[in-house]
């Protein structure tokens, strides 16, 4: 029995329901990006809901993806870009270099490399929608890329030989990304302006009163330092009150 068909059917009519998978679409089918490029984006598994890495943010030709990250950071970080034919986008890493399919796709084996440094055919793809931010990734021969198990792989990670979207070949793209600045001992009012100037907004403030240090000093936020959000998004403030659990004014070192 293909328990990769099976699961494949079974989750594929789940999706149908939600609106995210649907019968393979060629590339003359991709549809306008819902965002103006350059963007920075993520990729997320659609199964797991793990999110695509660049190994060492790119530049490499083996140990090149993963996809077992829970939390987008610099290495889940992509930039899509226009290849300006209208259909076709690169995919570019934080190195700088863009995502090739090795072979322009079909390969179970040396799958992908992200040290391309020019835009050429092996580097376009068209990312087909699949409904709300489920899209497919579709190489220039016209296979998919395959998140192997649905993701949540250091080896074996991608395939790019897949003729149909089912629900391993879906991915939710998000795009128009920032990260969250590293506010740790700021002061209250230059950690606003920092995370204003990231493109987010001040959520909570709350206080600590294990006298770590002088009120209003920033102990950690929530989300942390570095982690990608989507701007506008709310950044929470951990503070120092500048008094203990008696209420008795901090004595400092």
């Amino acid at each position: 029995m293909n328990l990769r068909r099976v699961f494949g059917l079974m989750a594929g009519t789940a999706l149908a329901v939600a609106g995210l998978a649907g019968p393979a679409r060629s590339a003359s089918a991709a549809l306008a990006l819902p965002f103006a490029t350059p963007t920075t984006c993520t990729f997320q598994t659609l199964n797991t809901g793990n999110f695509l890495t660049a190994v060492g943010g790119g530049g490499r030709t083996t140990d090149v993806i993963h996809s077992n990250a829970t939390v987008a950071r610099s290495w889940e970080r992509f930039t899509v870009v226009d290849a300006g034919d209208g259909v076709h986008f690169g995919i570019k890493t934080l190195t700088g270099n863009f995502l090739t399919a090795v072979g322009g796709g079909g390969r179970t084996t040396d799958v992908v490399h992200t040290d391309a440094t020019l835009l050429q055919a092996w580097e376009k793809f068209a990312l087909i929608r699949q409904g709300g931010d489920g899209f497919a990734i579709q190489t220039v021969d016209g296979h998919y890329l395959t998140a192997v198990g649905g993701g949540g792989r250091t080896t074996d990670v991608v395939h790019s030989d897949a003729t149909l979207i089912q629900s391993w070949e879906i991915f939710r793209v998000q795009c128009g990304l920032t990260t969250v600045p590293n506010v740790q001992g700021f002061d209250d009012a230059s950690a606003r302006q920092a995370i204003v100037a990231a493109g987010l907004a001040v959520g909570s403030v709350t206080f600590d009163n294990t006298c770590k240090d002088v009120f209003g000093t920033v102990l950690f936020s929530t989300p942390g330092a570095g982690t990608t959000v989507a701007r506008g998004s709310a950044v929470n403030l951990r503070e120092s009150s500048g008094v203990d659990a008696q209420g008795r004014p901090c004595v400092l070192p």
